[in-house]
């Protein structure tokens, strides 16, 4: 397993170092692919996306599980190279969780070891309680994007043309706001209904497919109803919408939407 440094720049670095611009965004990109394949041969880890690739520093989405209703536990895997100072460890592992409505993050545990490629030396190093909003164009941004999707697609979230979503009831538990009247949320009552709200927009369609399948173990009002993974393209980007069906009218996604975000779930009705 070991891999030191002479013998990544022998097989992985001259990759990297010719993918100086790469982007992960761009798909089927030949230095991505070569960079996950390092990183699943000599770490032994399944790589879900590549986040930044360039001469001096690699990172990967090396885990993603969503947590309903909004947030994500994500495990980030960072690479520098040819770097000499003592105090930039050489590969690290951050866990990582984002709130995608807010944009918002927070790093709870961070290991650092000592050699590319390889575990060596270990340290680690905790963070603080609180949530920081990422900002436009830092690393914490392109995470947060990479499950998300970037903000420019998120902003899609609340179309002008959706209706007016009702005021939120007051506080209840859970509970209750599952057993909710079942003229506004009954999935039996409303299985063939057209009318529909959005809960999520994710940057892959994986990504999305993941917290569809996580509502209903974590979000009791998604609970039987049909759930549907849709593709679109907002502002040159693609998208996957997770969309909530089984509604008969705007006024009862509108309804159901007020109760999503009273327990804590983003969401607007999309016709």
């Amino acid at each position: 397993m070991r891999v030191g440094t002479i013998a990544l720049g022998t097989v992985a670095l001259a990759a990297l170092a010719a993918a100086r611009t790469a982007s992960a965004d761009v798909a089927g990109d030949n230095q991505a692919a070569k960079a996950t394949a390092w990183l699943e041969r000599t770490l032994g880890v399944r790589v879900e996306r590549i986040i930044d690739l360039s001469e001096r520093r690699l990172v990967a989405l090396t885990r993603v599980e969503p947590q309903p209703p909004s947030n994500w536990r994500l495990t980030v895997h960072i690479e520098t190279f040819g770097v000499s100072d003592p105090l930039i460890p050489a590969s690290s592992d951050l866990q990582f969780f984002a709130n995608c409505p807010s944009r918002r993050f927070h790093v709870e545990r961070i290991e650092n070891f000592t050699e590319n490629g390889d575990r060596g030396g270990q340290s680690t190093t905790f963070g603080g309680s609180e949530w920081t909003e990422a900002r436009a164009g830092s690393l914490e941004a392109r995470i947060v994007d990479a499950v998300c999707a970037p903000r420019t697609a998120a902003t899609e979230i609340a179309p002008p043309e959706a209706p007016p979503v009702l005021p939120a009831p007051p506080p209840a538990p859970p509970a209750a706001i599952a057993a909710a009247s079942p003229r506004d949320v009954s999935p039996a009552n409303h299985a063939s209904g057209r009318a529909r709200v959005q809960l999520f927009a994710g940057a892959t369609r994986d990504i999305a497919e993941r917290f569809a399948a996580a509502l209903p173990a974590r979000a009791p009002l998604a609970n039987g109803r049909p759930v549907s993974v849709e593709p679109a393209t907002v502002r040159g980007r693609m998208v996957y919408r997770v969309v909530l069906g089984g509604l008969p009218s705007d006024s009862d996604a509108a309804r159901l939407c007020a109760q999503f975000k009273a327990s804590g779930q983003d969401c607007f009705v999309r016709r």
